[in-house]
């Protein structure tokens, strides 16, 4: 299948040029093919469809070189002509070059570019097994160490990283093997074809057009596009076309002049400088134990290739003939110079819009406090429902499904756990089902917003595959949840019941280098990957990474807004208003209202003058900044001695009078109809305070939700205050950050 590489030397024709124009063309080819699966990632995220990019490459490529052959005045048209009736070229080289390149596409839609990096650096093991097939001739001891060395990399990386689907080792299967067809045969095809460059990279294009767009048309009906273009995406889409043409193109001329051995150097190198281009310009999409195993095998894999021969090899048989009119070294090296430039103009605007990240889970004092939602959760909601399909029909898929039957904790423990295991599922892509029974369904308070999560009824009753981790009080152990919950995923169950609480697994979901976990800061890499793969982004907070999943599932049900609205009006504030102050203080302890219960301690009714003391100063702040009226100071507890004691302190106080206070994990006495209502008032409460212009909170995690599910017009950040730090400026005090990660 390879012929042993003859002992030559770099050979020009006479008259050309073997110095910079040679290396030109090398460096444009190196440029593109680095650069070229960055922005392959980014642009099938950007439109949706693999198929439908590949689409564009192949026209544009087409098209351009078109144009350039009337440039250079070359028959490339005409003679490319005679090509739709060379059946072995279409089988052996368009055919291949479409199956491969497609496949290549999917497989960087459901995989991240290191794994195709990854696979790319084992060529060199199946071609040597390849050669000892043909020849019986065993590879020397230092080509036999680099492939141990390539084995023992790609082992670790597989170790490290290894979480794909079966539809991903699918679709990377296809595209190794057809790489390895192409490899195997490129030189071969190469070195026996008297066609021009051009003629060669117009016609493989050409022909594979009307294919592509049959793929296109059959598997991909619709385009996917999962967010608006902004003037970057068309401008980084330019280029992305750009580096497809001079990647096909150069790889073309490239390996017409060199050997295989010299071209998989070369091809490594470039795979090695992807591996830094995402370093300094993307974020990673594996962790540093991945990115270093593929790194140490693309070495080992440049050492075995070089090893073949100690010099670059130019075939005497194929010289560099000139184009008609201009020559072939002219318009090679113009159109090298033009891809340069470009790619120029892409290091200069990733430079200036990449920003660092501080090692070691969230960004203090630069991240984010908004998020685009559309675009991280459009692939998982198409997912969801086509699973929720599947499902109707009583078919299996994988799911995950948050379990509260009882001892499910309070409110803010409650609510923040169920978004935590949903991010766990967009991760693991399985279907998210919430199913709550305790103490009453939670659809009589929440119902589904953009996923429908109420779904539970069409699971399977009995499922061989079924694990239950019990992940309650997951901040006590962190590490040891999320590693359960996930070696639950790897193992193949098909239905994994979760029970957790609070918000830590959804943070080490989100914080870049939180735990020593694969998984630890996935959520991070999908978000960067589908929403900022071009332009870097920095981290989001907690509290914003918990708004945005809560509205994308959440909406507050009919009952819960007609009592929000009925408690608004008994204190006079009017329907959908921000106007004033809310003011929670968890007390705990023994309590009695309607519904007892026994809580923690938390604060005391000392406590009051202290928490009314940061109302005022939170209500005078607001009213200097915004020009604004006093606003009134409207408290809840779960204490009424305590609304009462602050309502008699100042006159501004408001307290609603009719509301059920109840516990939604430790009350249980009162019937039915009291517990329904009190659930109900309960997350009324929840409403107001989440709508406040401000909020001033307690060590209590309903206080932490409250401030985390809205944000009023007119405020970036979100104002909330920490009673007992209201001495400080920061209006916008994160709980969930506060608590901290381990």
């Amino acid at each position: 299948m390879l012929s042993p590489e003859p002992p030559t030397h770099m050979v020009f024709a006479t008259g050309s040029n073997p110095g910079w124009q040679w290396l030109a063309r090398v460096f444009a080819y190196a440029l593109c093919s680095s650069f070229l699966l960055v922005l392959n990632k980014h642009v099938i995220v950007l439109i949706g469809s693999p198929g439908t990019v590949l689409l564009y490459q192949c026209t544009f490529t087409t098209a351009f070189l078109g144009l350039m052959s009337v440039f250079c005045r070359a028959n490339v048209i005409s003679s490319s002509a005679n090509k739709l009736l060379d059946k072995d070229c279409f089988v052996f080289d368009v055919v291949p070059f479409v199956v491969a390149s497609y496949a290549r596409m999917q497989s960087l839609k459901h995989a991240n570019v290191d794994t195709v990096i990854c696979l790319t650096m084992t060529a060199p093991v199946v071609l040597s097994v390849l050669e000892f097939l043909q020849s019986k001739e065993r590879p020397s001891s230092r080509s036999l160490m680099s492939l141990c060395g390539i084995v023992v990399s790609l082992s670790a990386f597989t170790f490290i990283e290894g979480k794909a689907s079966n539809e991903t080792i699918a679709w990377l299967s296809l595209w190794y093997l057809f790489l390895i067809f192409e490899v195997a045969r490129g030189q071969d095809v190469s070195s026996k074809s008297a066609s021009d460059v051009f003629e060669s990279s117009f016609y493989q294009n050409l022909l594979s057009v009307p294919i592509v767009l049959i793929l296109v048309l059959f598997t991909e009906p619709e385009i996917n596009q999962t967010k608006p273009w902004t003037t970057l995406d068309v401008f980084s889409f330019i280029i992305f076309c750009t580096l497809g043409m001079g990647t096909r193109f150069f790889s073309v001329d490239v390996r017409k002049q060199i050997t295989v051995a010299r071209f998989m150097v070369l091809g490594n190198v470039c795979n090695l400088s992807t591996i830094f281009i995402k370093f300094f310009f993307w974020e990673r999409h594996a962790s540093e134990w991945g990115t270093t195993s593929i790194a140490v095998g693309l070495v080992w894999s440049i050492v075995f290739f070089y090893n073949r021969s100690q010099s670059w090899t130019v075939h005497s048989s194929i010289p560099m003939s000139p184009l008609p009119t201009m020559s072939k070294n002219r318009s090679h090296t113009l159109l090298a110079t033009m891809v340069i430039s470009v790619l120029a103009a892409t290091l200069l605007a990733g430079s200036s819009t990449h920003q660092t990240t501080r090692a070691g889970g969230y960004l203090d004092s630069s991240m984010t406090y908004s998020i685009d939602e559309e675009c991280w959760v459009t692939q998982y909601k198409t997912f969801h429902n086509n699973s929720v399909e599947k499902l109707s029909r009583g078919e299996s898929v994988q799911a995950l499904v948050y379990s509260c039957e009882s001892n499910c904790g309070g409110l803010g423990d409650r609510i923040s756990g169920i978004i935590s295991s949903f991010y766990a599922a967009v991760v693991m892509k399985r279907v998210f089902v919430i199913d709550s029974k305790h103490p009453l369904p939670l659809a009589l308070t929440l119902v589904p917003a953009n996923v429908d999560w109420d779904i539970s009824h069409l699971l399977p009753e009995k499922n061989t595959k079924e694990i239950y981790v019990d992940a309650k009080d997951s901040h006590k152990r962190q590490e040891p949840v999320f590693s359960q919950l996930f070696a639950a995923h790897d193992t193949g169950n098909m239905i994994i019941r979760l029970r957790v609480n609070r918000y830590h697994l959804g943070m080490n979901l989100w914080a870049h280098k939180s735990l020593n976990h694969p998984y630890a800061g996935e959520m991070l890499r999908l978000y960067r990957s589908q929403c900022c793969a071009f332009e870097p982004c920095q981290p989001p907070g907690p509290a914003t990474t918990m708004r945005a999943a809560f509205n994308v599932l959440f909406k507050f049900s009919p009952a819960v807004l007609k009592s929000a609205s009925d408690m608004q009006q008994s204190i006079g504030i009017a329907l959908n208003s921000s106007s004033y102050v809310a003011l929670h203080a968890r007390i705990g302890g023994q309590l009695s209202s309607n519904i007892s219960w026994q809580d923690p301690e938390r604060h005391g009714m000392e406590d009051a003058s202290e928490f009314l003391r940061c109302g005022v100063a939170t209500v005078e702040e607001a009213a200097t900044n915004h020009n604004a009226t006093s606003l009134p100071i409207v408290v809840f507890s779960d204490s009424m001695e305590f609304r009462k004691r602050l309502a008699n302190l100042d006159t501004r106080v408001k307290v609603i009078q009719d509301s059920v206070i109840m516990h939604v994990d430790r009350s249980t006495n009162g019937g039915e109809k009291i517990m329904e209502r009190g659930l109900v008032h309960t997350f009324a409460e929840l409403y107001i305070i989440s709508r406040a212009n401000c909020i001033v909170g307690s060590s209590s995690t309903f206080s932490a939700l409250a401030g985390s599910i809205f944000v009023p017009a007119g405020q970036q950040k979100r104002c909330y205050k920490h009673f007992a730090e209201c001495e400080t400026n920061d209006m916008s005090f994160d709980y969930w950050l506060s608590e901290g990660l381990r």
